[in-house]
């Protein structure tokens, strides 16, 4: 769970969030190198704009499969493929005409993520240097909201694709103090992230 706010600037009003989600999920084991699991997860956000009674709330639900293979020691392969729904309720106040407009929409994503890496250990010295491939493909539906005097928008389908690519690198040490042990652990990695397409139009002048 988190929450927080933002102060109201001269072009934009103030707000207040709360997100929380839950996620499960179980796994097995196939052999000595292959772990495969499925998972399920619920999201939900509440954001208030303003101090009119603007407000914006969206949920999700996703479920995913997963694994982990390790064709030899010290390299890992890991990657989860997954699909969501998504609902969002919106509710604007018009200062026009001082009323609300209220919408509903609803839409979907797919998600897939690989990830390999390499164990060095030296001692009680761990370094593992990592790549990873993340993708998601969004797609909400059509809307028009509801209520008001003449104020209401109406939005057309949107699409959007996201691809990201990181290179990493986890460390870690193990030492044995008086007899105790204790570990220390980083981890610094560099993100690139690919030219994001998306695709979409809206019937209205102020989209």
């Amino acid at each position: 769970m988190s929450f927080g706010n933002a102060d109201p600037t001269a072009q934009r009003s103030g707000i207040e969030f709360n997100t929380s989600g839950v996620s499960a999920g179980v796994d097995y084991r196939v052999g000595r190198q292959f772990i495969g699991g499925f998972g399920i997860g619920y999201g939900r956000d509440s954001t208030k704009i303003g101090d009119r009674g603007t407000r914006s709330d969206a949920e999700a639900y996703n479920a995913a499969v997963y694994g982990s293979y390790r064709p030899f020691n010290s390299f890992f392969i890991d990657g989860v493929a997954g699909y969501g729904a998504l609902r969002f309720n919106s509710q604007r106040f018009i200062v026009d005409d001082g009323t609300f407009a209220f919408g509903s929409r609803s839409g979907n994503q797919a998600f897939a993520s690989l990830t390999a890496a390499y164990q060095f250990r030296w001692d009680g010295l761990m370094l593992s240097p990592y790549g990873r491939i993340n993708a998601a493909w969004v797609t909400l539906n059509a809307f028009t909201e509801s209520g008001g005097l003449g104020g209401a928008l109406a939005y057309s389908s949107q699409t959007a694709e996201f691809y990201t690519a990181v290179l990493g690198l986890r460390a870690s040490t193990r030492s044995r103090p008086n007899g105790a042990r204790s570990r220390r652990a980083s981890a610094s990695s560099t993100t690139t992230t690919s030219p994001v397409r998306a695709r979409s139009s809206c019937n209205m002048p102020t989209c």
